[in-house]
């Protein structure tokens, strides 16, 4: 997830600089949208599978600990998580 999260942010880098015209940025943000949503469904039907398995007092659900995460983390990223979490740019 990680890697697409950084092909995603170096499309737009590309973007920026125009390296690649915005019809090819579309895409390749499109393509990593898709995988990360195919891999988040992946993961929660792990959690889920793994939470049968757990008592209730010991199942974490995957965001529990998102904030934790993001207090520790270095702005690179803070950075991506918000770019998983909000679809708009922010500045």
């Amino acid at each position: 997830m990680e890697k697409l999260i950084d092909r995603s942010l170096n499309a737009q880098q590309l973007f920026t600089k125009g390296d690649i015209d915005y019809d090819d940025y579309l895409l390749i943000k499109e393509n990593c949208k898709i995988a990360l949503n195919n891999d988040t469904k992946q993961l929660q039907e792990l959690a889920k599978t793994i939470g049968f398995h757990m008592s209730a007092k010991e199942q974490i659900s995957p965001l529990d600990k998102l904030g934790f995460l993001y207090e520790a983390s270095d702005a690179i990223m803070k950075r991506k998580i918000i770019n998983l979490l909000f679809s708009q740019k922010f500045y």
